[in-house]
């Protein structure tokens, strides 16, 4: 299935100008683009590659993890990967990395698929790059910072079943 037109359509319905390479090693297609999230320039790569027909998409932050705290940042994506399902958190070389694949043999792919991708990608990066940031940018121990996501996730929760009365500090 060639999904180099998929992708093309899809730059077309989001009038985005950036050129999509071709890879030979890897025999893939890829465009790479700048991202606003919340006032913050991500990078954003989505990828397809033919055989085995994936539609794959990479979205980056816009800071990095310092070496120290790379175990802490790894265990924080394991938690994050644990309690969602809206794709994968990987720490690579210091770059917070938000992946997000689809497997399209034998479906018919379409451009909402890839606008879905860098949705939910584009999600996840709302809801975890603070926390990121805090162990990036602090000496907070990432047991802390679970703590503080779970508390946040704890609010939400109640405040979208509308019970703002007695939510606890964390779990």
């Amino acid at each position: 299935m060639q999904l180099k037109p998929l992708l093309q359509q899809t730059l077309n319905e989001m009038e985005w100008e950036d050129e999509i390479e071709f890879d030979p090693e890897r025999e893939t297609n890829r465009v790479g683009t700048k991202y606003q999230i919340d006032g913050q320039d991500y990078l954003l790569y989505v990828e397809t590659e033919d055989a085995p027909c994936l539609i794959s998409c990479f979205l980056y932050a816009p800071f990095r993890i310092p070496e120290k705290r790379h175990d802490d940042a790894c265990v924080l994506a394991n938690y994050f990967n644990a309690n969602t399902r809206l794709g994968r958190l990987a720490i690579e070389g210091g770059q917070i990395q938000i992946g997000q694949c689809i497997d399209v043999e034998d479906a018919t792919p379409s451009t909402t698929m890839i606008t879905n991708m860098i949705n939910t990608a584009a999600n996840v990066a709302r809801r975890t790059a603070k926390y990121f940031g805090t162990l990036a940018f602090t000496e907070t121990p990432v047991s802390e910072v679970i703590k503080q996501y779970d508390a946040a996730v704890a609010v939400a929760v109640a405040e979208a079943e509308g019970q703002t009365e007695d939510v606890p500090d964390s779990l």
